[in-house]
């Protein structure tokens, strides 16, 4: 079941099914929906924010008829990204997009007594008083000095530090709702910076250092990042900041338009990071293509980035062959067992391991094969390597595994029906396993302590005495 990201215009013009295109995309989908998994973000929820109609609710009813409540998130607090179960509107109703306007309130005096209690602890803070001259310095070109302006306390000769906070909160709202504003600004970096020297090629990396920064893109970007530890940054803000000075530094520039702000920018570099946890990211606009191909070689993520026509022409190997049967899943092992390529032997608790070059993938999912050979016993386990740190199948996709198992072997030997996840409050690893017994051959679907304790599907087999 390959993960899908579609973005946010490309489920919008989906619900219309106006362009050819878009309808042949739609039957695909639909016809081999059970087989493939979709997944949204924050995006497509940021997106949707200045549509004051009801539309958007359409659209958010139509994108939860294929993501169902499969949400990818990054947390700050715990710095990870996640599944979660949510669907788009819920997430619409419980999204608060102005947090700065949020942090500022946190000083607005409040009844509550243990709000209160923790501003009276932080009351100071915003009281301290500026320099007296906290204006920009006066030797700078004028564009650039009406620009550093439009961030800085006017008209207070005494300002405090609060003032300076809501200054700048008032400029980053505006640079996300003002798209001149964000032209002005992109324009005076670009200039000053790159001035058209270096744009989106196989090694716009390494030409960074003949920049006057004399250092590669993403050493640069990193340089910029306030972290104790420059070797632990988190994942998510350096991808979205790296992405995001793309536009910044004039490499790649987004058309911006009184509808098309640094919001919506910013936004896109949002699409590109939670569809990297998928398979593919599907948008037919040309920059987040462009950037997002560009992102992806340079963090070394395995994602595939297509437009609609892309992946309605490569449609047929995305989804593979026809679901499997008992005959062709069992075919498909022993082409494997006997044609995949055997990397070297591994000795773990006394037991054999070798690593097949798998050809073939299993129950939609399945695509790595390790024989583990035990005295008594051989197991062939199938599971999913690693390629991000959200390679496990979710709870929707152990759901579906399990029901394709069910539908492929029969039975579970225990009793054990499909699951359903959102009747169940505690997760274990025993409500994720099923097993069968075929003859001589146990099949079980499991969490396996020889494999990094990955979720898998192990075929074992009796060896004769």
């Amino acid at each position: 079941m390959p993960r899908i990201y579609f973005d946010t215009n490309v489920f919008s013009n989906l619900r219309k099914a106006e362009q050819l295109k878009y309808q042949v995309l739609l039957k695909l989908i639909d016809e081999h929906k059970n087989r493939l998994s979709f997944y949204f973000s924050i995006a497509h929820i940021r997106d949707k924010r200045k549509d004051l109609s009801d539309m958007k609710y359409l659209d958010f009813e139509f994108m939860e008829c294929y993501v169902g409540d499969n949400y990818i998130a990054y947390d700050p607090i715990i710095k990870k990204t996640s599944f979660y179960l949510a669907s788009p509107r819920m997430v619409f109703d419980g999204d608060n997009p102005n947090e700065f306007e949020e942090l500022l309130n946190f000083f607005t005096p409040s009844e509550d007594p243990e709000i209160a209690g923790e501003q009276y602890l932080y009351r100071s803070i915003p009281a301290i008083s500026l320099d007296a001259d906290h204006g920009p310095p006066g030797n700078i070109p004028e564009d650039q000095m009406k620009m550093l302006s439009a961030f800085l306390p006017k008209d207070k000769p005494e300002a405090t530090l609060l003032d300076q906070m809501k200054a700048a909160t008032a400029f980053s709202q505006n640079l996300h709702l003002n798209g001149g504003l964000y032209k002005e600004l992109r324009a005076m970096v670009d200039q000053g910076l790159n001035n058209g020297k270096i744009t989106i090629n196989e090694d716009f990396n390494e030409a960074f250092k003949n920049t006057p920064f004399q250092k590669t893109y993403l050493e640069y970007i990193r340089d910029t990042m306030y972290h104790s530890d420059k070797s632990k940054i988190p994942d998510y803000d350096f991808f979205v900041l790296a992405y995001n000075m793309l536009d910044v530094l004039g490499i790649s520039k987004d058309k911006i338009t009184k509808k098309n702000t640094f919001g919506n920018v910013q936004n896109d570099s949002f699409h590109a990071y939670f569809g990297s946890y998928c398979d593919y990211f599907i948008t037919d606009d040309n920059s987040t293509l462009e950037k997002s191909r560009a992102m992806f070689k340079l963090f070394d993520k395995k994602t595939k980035v297509m437009s609609v026509a892309e992946f309605n022409q490569h449609y047929s190997e995305i989804y593979g062959e026809s679901a499997d049967d008992l005959d062709s899943f069992f075919d498909k092992l022993k082409y494997d067992i006997e044609f995949g390529e055997r990397g070297p032997a591994e000795t773990l608790n006394d037991v054999c391991i070798f690593r097949l070059v798998a050809n073939c993938v299993y129950l939609d999912f399945f695509d790595a094969v390790l024989q583990i050979n035990y005295p008594e016993r051989t197991e062939f386990v199938l599971f999913r390597p690693i390629v991000n740190s959200l390679a496990e199948p979710s709870l929707s996709e152990k759901t579906q595994l399990i029901k394709r198992a069910i539908d492929l072997f029969g039975a579970d030997q225990e009793g054990k029906l499909t699951l359903d996840y959102h009747n169940t409050t505690e997760y274990t690893d025993e409500l994720f396993t099923r097993k069968w017994v075929l003859g001589s051959i146990g099949v079980e679907l499991k969490y396996h302590s020889l494999v990094e304790h990955k979720y898998t599907l192990t075929i074992a087999l009796k060896k004769n005495n």
